[in-house]
């Protein structure tokens, strides 16, 4: 275990908040002929939305609202109409006005409806088992920081989420684009950065990921070990929300419960944001075949390992592993004895790593 706790201990949250790789910048030129073509189109984007129906704590962003979005000449932005809209978190139901533009400005408005529940939410319940297990895993990823033994002031991360302006578009706003390239844990990738004016006074900037080379990808535990105790303590509410469920479930099976683990946490944890940021989404590593708990030298006799992506509410992930076969027999197998979960999100998606070991 000294392999393991001479570095992956060492997690700092406070510098993922230090800032965005800074890598070379591509300006995008447009020709006569583009500006031409942008200033006689007139058509709006086809919008189609849906509604969204959550649970209170879970997450949503505006890409789950949208079914399709099609332009004639351009691509697609879409955004929230108002920034508000992006920060319900009472149970209740909201009316949400999703925007599309496209590169002449043209604009369409969809109304939908989002729906926060409180009954079957594991989030919710303000209980002392919820919030001990909750303070637990905050706990791990404090200590973690406090016992790094080399910090590295100059440590720049991806951002975790894209920024979107809250503007009203009209005939005086004008933008600017230029495509910014990054070292991404070791893929390039290309991020297209619109800042907005009015006359000579910027009004706001959106960033979006245009594209990533994850053949680059080479980020070793360690680079990731920053970052991962930053998400952990974030989302320490759905870490704990999949583990008592799934204890939940267990019990119900007349079952032993499994033992949360901090070692296991915090490889889970890991293994979300590499499996997020090589865009490699299997149980097979991007950059070795060694099993991660391997690596890291974790003891164990048995193991069982599941992923998930693009599932924000922790009910639904509980459910989607017991309807693996695979995942349900080692689940409901009395030999195993502790739980790591991870929970990540990265470049708009979101990632689950559950690991089970006796």
């Amino acid at each position: 275990m000294k392999k393991w706790k001479s570095w992956v201990i060492g997690i700092t949250i406070v510098l993922v908040l230090g800032g965005i790789s800074v890598g070379t910048y591509l300006f995008v030129k447009k020709s006569m002929a583009d500006l031409e073509a942008k200033k006689m189109d007139k058509e709006s984007p086809v919008l189609e939305v849906k509604d969204v129906k959550i649970n209170e704590g879970d997450l949503y962003k505006v890409e789950d609202f949208v079914s399709s979005c099609k332009d004639n000449l351009s691509k697609c932005t879409i955004e929230f109409k108002e920034k508000k809209m992006e920060d319900y978190k009472e149970p209740g139901e909201y009316e949400i006005i999703v925007r599309a533009l496209d590169d002449a400005e043209n604009e369409t408005l969809k109304t939908v409806k989002l729906t926060i529940q409180q009954d079957g939410s594991p989030v919710k319940e303000n209980t002392e088992e919820n919030n001990s297990v909750k303070e637990q895993i905050e706990k791990i990823g404090e200590e973690n920081s406090s016992n790094t033994e080399e910090v590295k002031e100059d440590k720049k991360l991806p951002s975790l989420e894209n920024k979107q302006p809250n503007i009203t578009m009209n005939e005086e706003i004008t933008k600017e684009e230029i495509v910014e390239v990054r070292d991404v844990y070791g893929a390039t990738c290309e991020y297209l950065i619109t800042t907005f004016y009015e006359g000579a006074h910027e009004v706001g900037s959106s960033e979006a990921l245009v594209t990533c080379d994850f053949t680059t990808y080479n980020a070793t535990l360690e680079d990731l070990a920053y970052e991962s105790g930053y998400q952990m303590v974030t989302y320490a509410d759905y870490i704990a929300s999949v583990f008592l469920k799934t204890n939940e479930v267990r019990k119900n099976n007349g079952l032993e419960e499994l033992e949360m683990d901090g070692d296991l946490t915090a490889i889970a944890e890991l293994r979300a944001l590499e499996i997020g940021y090589s865009n490699k989404y299997s149980t097979i590593r991007p950059t070795t075949n060694q099993s991660i708990l391997d690596e890291v030298e974790i003891p164990y006799e048995r193991s069982g390992e599941f992923i998930l992506k693009d599932i924000s509410e922790p009910t639904i992930a509980v459910n989607q592993m017991y309807n693996n076969n695979e995942m349900k027999v080692k689940l409901n197998d009395a030999s195993f004895t502790k739980i790591g979960v991870g929970f990540a999100y990265v470049h708009n998606h979101y990632y689950w790593v559950v690991y089970i070991t006796g």
